[in-house]
């Protein structure tokens, strides 16, 4: 949290006084300026009145003096913003996007186009076959040892205009944004990450509105890094039927050629049976990855105190998971902690838990 100091009791008993004594002053010299009466008996007490009208006006100088310092402030913070508002008057290419007159810059450094933060087009623009109406820009300072700045450098760009568009291969909702990352000039290169429109069949049933992010290899601890190459995300709520299992709210991992390489945080939508174990709806479930020996085997862990039944075992509860193949064949069981399934704290208001938006079992669902 960050410290702030607000002002004084003293500082608003001063304003007010000051104020005050302003209304006194002002009410004093309009009396005097159209009573005669009221000038005769000032003319007459001229020493004390004039030592009063001036203890007056000292007091209500605060006001004056800080009414004055705020609109200095205020003309010199609009003076640095208009610095940083730039209209192009012909066309120019600024960060690898040739921009047509007319052009709406904000920048970054006044007097630096190049360090431009957003840009509104007049009409829309092709910024990698996409037709933007206007862009963002994560733009980074550069400073030298002594702090003073040496430079910009734009770390991504976001796209945004009206429709689906297609680009490196997945339909995006530039409403939403489409993120791209820069290379070494600041200009627009691959997708970094988007909200899938319709019409996206890497995965079937993938629902739009979905979250499309570049992983570039998901790198471990140890320093393996796998060969996933997209994330896809998935909000709780839809349901998505993968290698058999309808799942909610999970995320996908594919390689460059689409294939799924993982699933990872999805949940049950409908009870399950599978070989000799039997989960309920809501198990969490995700591919096994580097747990045992094979990648594509299950690891489904039971969740809010719903155990899963193990024929001739024990009921495996809440904390620990199951490695199973998809043959069936229970492989392992491990405590969460050691296949890396965490459970994140629930924020509970006025006493209640959130209702569950897991997505109900689709009607027919039968258990395998």
């Amino acid at each position: 949290m960050i410290p702030v100091a607000f002002p004084s009791g003293y500082f608003y008993l001063t304003v007010l006084v000051s104020f005050l004594a302003g209304v006194a002053l002002v009410g004093w010299l309009a009396v005097l300026a159209f009573s005669g009466g009221a000038r005769a008996a000032f003319g007459r007490r001229r020493v004390l009145c004039g030592l009063l009208m001036l203890a007056l006006g000292v007091a209500a100088a605060f006001d004056v003096w800080l009414y004055v310092g705020v609109k200095q402030i205020e003309r010199k913070y609009a003076a640095q913003e208009a610095a940083l508002q730039l209209t192009l008057d012909a066309p120019r290419t600024l960060g690898g996007i040739a921009m047509p007159a007319g052009t709406r810059l904000r920048l970054e450094r006044a007097g630096h186009p190049e360090s431009y933060v957003t840009a509104a087009f007049p009409a829309p623009v092709g910024v990698r076959g996409v037709p933007a109406a206007s862009l963002s820009r994560n733009v980074q300072v550069q400073r030298n040892d002594a702090y003073a700045v040496t430079g910009t450098h734009a770390e991504e760009v976001v796209l945004r205009g009206a429709g689906t568009h297609e680009i490196d291969g997945w339909r995006c909702d530039l409403a939403e944004g489409i993120t791209l990352e820069t290379d070494a000039d600041e200009a627009p290169a691959g997708l970094r990450r988007c909200k899938l429109g319709p019409g996206n069949d890497a995965i079937a049933g993938l629902p739009a509105g979905a979250a499309l992010i570049a992983t570039h290899g998901t790198l471990y601890g140890d320093g393996f890094r796998a060969d996933d190459v997209w994330r896809i995300d998935v909000d709780t709520g839809h349901v998505l039927t993968l290698r058999g299992l309808a799942l909610d709210g999970l995320s996908i991992y594919l390689d460059a050629a689409r294939r799924l390489v993982r699933i990872d945080d999805g949940a049950l939508v409908c009870p399950l049976a599978l070989g000799e174990m039997r989960y309920p709806a809501g198990t969490r479930v995700r591919t096994a990855g580097r747990v045992g020996d094979d990648p594509a085997a299950w690891l489904f862990s039971p969740w809010d105190e719903a155990g899963a039944e193990r024929a001739g075992h024990d009921t495996v509860p809440e904390g620990m998971s199951v490695l199973q193949g998809a043959d069936g064949a229970v492989r392992g069981l491990y405590r969460n902690e050691e296949v890396g399934v965490v459970r994140f704290m629930t924020l509970i208001v006025d006493g209640a838990a959130p209702a569950p938006t897991r997505a109900p079992c689709p009607a027919g669902a039968a258990a395998r």
